[in-house]
């Protein structure tokens, strides 16, 4: 068989489309589990559980969630993820209103909402995750039990991301979080794991 100019070029085109589309993939994996992160940072280092609504609805389950890790798995599907997927429906619907919304962002956004659910199923054993599960934990895809798990250790200051296996050992290794949070102390923004109402949580 004889390979053409025309053809080298169309697979050339053909290779370059699945590639950037896999990168973008990546890129939309990477980001979710980000945010993921970034939120889940901001709740364990600067929630105060004495705020109006969100001390209520947020910090406190994330405090009791360190006491009593699995407690969270008696809530349903939409308790767990029901603020996550209205925060991002308003960030959609304001980028939207401002012409800024891709699907792309739309992907990111519903993906990072989903993070409370996967927070779930790394709290669940292998029987009760099922074999699915367990091999996207097992492949990062998922997050693991004993990647989640090195979170649950006092102080509680690292592997803030909860979606995959692969952020997490990047940031810790730059110190992402520490350095973040230096960064807002040089502006006067304290963290308030030291507060008494967290007890340590």
């Amino acid at each position: 068989m004889v390979i053409t100019q025309k053809n080298k070029l169309s697979m050339i085109t053909s290779l370059t489309i699945v590639a950037l589309f896999l990168l973008k993939v990546v890129i939309i994996i990477f980001s979710a589990d980000f945010i993921s992160g970034l939120v889940h940072w901001w709740e364990d280092a600067y929630g105060n559980p004495n705020w109006k609504f969100i001390g209520k609805s947020i910090v406190h389950p994330n405090i009791e969630h360190h006491r009593y890790p699995r407690k969270f798995l008696q809530n349903t599907f939409l308790d767990r993820v029901k603020i996550s997927f209205l925060t991002g429906l308003i960030i959609c619907s304001v980028s939207a209103f401002f012409n800024l919304f891709t699907l792309e962002m739309g992907i990111t956004l519903f993906y990072a909402a989903l993070a409370n659910q996967v927070h779930a199923m790394a709290h669940r054993t292998d029987k009760e995750n099922g074999k699915m599960i367990m091999w996207m934990q097992k492949i990062g895809l998922m997050q693991s039990r004993k990647m989640h798990g090195y979170h649950h250790q006092s102080p509680y200051n690292v592997n803030y991301c909860i979606l995959t296996n692969y952020l997490n050992p990047i940031l810790n290794l730059c110190k992402f979080w520490n350095v973040l949070e230096l960064a807002l102390s040089q502006i006067g923004i304290k963290h308030n794991r030291n507060h008494p109402d967290r007890n340590g949580y």
